[in-house]
């Protein structure tokens, strides 16, 4: 048994789980997929996704590691959506997470591929680890709730609103709509997901979607902020390119101070969630931990 003393400390061991995890493969032809598979997910990365499905793991089982095959489906999914993202018909970027993106490093099929293979992979990799902790009862709506998450009505829908409104009249509206399904559909997943592994009640389940939500949304608010506030080098992918590409964001509705604001508005509203958790008998320390660390981080 390992009890966490601090959430962080879970980073080695999901560092070592999401690249063992990964197929590899002498096969002629596929070894450059293979290869570029693991650059990617392999780059300096905060890993908050899979931190955030232990945190919540943790609410109800002291053991944690039987969902590592989850965290390591997140963050290959979420990585697979940076690829994609940086392709030249997206945001045509350069770097990501501090070294090239895979389109720059490879070529823009390879990049493709290797963000299509890490999408697929994440699934076949959950139907055949899951059930050796999990009965098929309890792994079907994860698997099932993490399709959701990265299809029309989440990530990929929100990647899709987020390209349309390029260039067109800003509202806070649109601005949150984007954000809720590009961004905070995985995160809110990641918060989710393992409470039904537990079997955890409908009341808990409810809160932990209205927590990981809100916390979505703060998340995405803070990199709107970032990108107009910090370097190239501290991110890890070119600054200010949201101003550059006329992309619809917080700051590009409200202004920087407004949306600093906004930003504290949310992350207040974030530990009024956690405080019903609580209520409910469970312990947020590792969840209030990642809320200080998604509201203060820097890249």
């Amino acid at each position: 048994m390992s009890i966490i003393t601090s959430i962080l400390d879970c980073r080695p061991t999901i560092e070592t789980a999401i690249l063992e995890g990964l197929p590899t493969t002498a096969l002629p032809g596929f070894v450059r997929l293979s290869e570029a598979m693991r650059y990617s997910v392999s780059a300096r990365a905060k890993r908050i996704r899979p931190l955030l499905c232990i945190a919540s793991y943790s609410l109800f089982e002291l053991e944690w590691h039987s969902v590592l095959p989850l965290c390591c489906a997140l963050e290959w999914i979420h990585t697979y959506s940076l690829i994609h993202d940086d392709l030249p018909a997206m945001d045509n970027d350069d770097y990501r997470r501090g070294v090239l993106t895979s389109h720059r490093r490879y070529d823009e099929v390879t990049a493709i591929l290797s963000g299509d293979a890490l999408n697929t992979y994440a699934f076949e990799w959950l139907a055949q680890e899951l059930p050796k902790a999990f009965s098929p009862e309890r792994c079907l709506p994860v698997i099932s709730g993490l399709a959701h998450a990265c299809g029309v009505l989440g990530m990929a829908g929100g990647q899709m609103l987020d390209m349309l409104a390029q260039h067109q009249v800003a509202s806070l509206e649109s601005v949150l709509n984007i954000h809720r399904a590009k961004t905070g559909a995985l995160i809110e997943a990641s918060v989710v997901l393992p409470a039904h592994l537990v079997g955890a009640t409908s009341s808990v389940i409810s809160a932990l979607c209205e927590f990981g939500a809100d916390l979505g949304l703060l998340f995405q608010v803070i990199d709107d902020i970032l990108d107009e506030t910090s370097t190239s080098a501290e991110l890890g992918k070119t600054a200010r390119k949201d101003a550059s590409q006329a992309k619809l964001t917080v700051v590009r509705v409200m202004g920087l101070s407004d949306s600093e604001r906004f930003a504290q508005t949310l992350q207040a509203q974030v530990m009024k969630r956690l405080e019903v958790l609580s209520q409910m008998g469970l312990d947020v320390v590792h969840l209030r931990e990642l809320v200080v660390l998604v509201a203060n981080r820097r890249y």
